[in-house]
């Protein structure tokens, strides 16, 4: 499994402040590192966890993001997330400060070329922010 820290379009790691909206884009790829196309894609879900206590946030425990739950996939296979205040929460003690890491993961069924069922899998950590004042 590969995993990446939340970045900007401008591939600069971010922070995402407590109850804050954010957009998470992704492309997905078969095991030669080829795009998937969405027709190609059968099932997609995502685990929202906190990494101190590996608690589920929000409810997002396997849930697909196939269409549904805030996820749209592209006819070219790109994903886009719209993750809602409530995924990012803060889920220890709030103050002042505070940063939480949340690793969201992501896990896909496809067909490869050939028509062989495969299963991709990848983690992003989100890095969630109480800002003082």
């Amino acid at each position: 499994m590969s995993r990446d820290v939340l970045k900007s379009t401008a591939g600069e790691r971010v922070e995402v402040d407590r109850g804050e909206s954010s957009i998470v884009t992704i492309t997905f790829k078969d095991a030669l590192g080829s795009s998937l196309n969405k027709d190609s894609i059968q099932t997609l879900t995502v685990t929202l966890r906190n990494s101190e206590d590996n608690s589920i946030i929000n409810n997002r425990d396997s849930q697909s993001l196939y269409d549904e739950n805030n996820g749209t996939i592209s006819a070219g296979g790109v994903l886009t997330w719209l993750v809602q205040p409530e995924d990012n929460a803060i889920i220890g003690p709030v103050t002042p400060g505070k940063v939480e890491s949340h690793y969201a993961t992501f896990r896909w069924t496809y067909s490869d070329a050939s028509g062989n069922p495969m299963v991709g899998k990848h983690q992003f950590e989100i890095l969630v922010s109480e800002c003082a004042g």
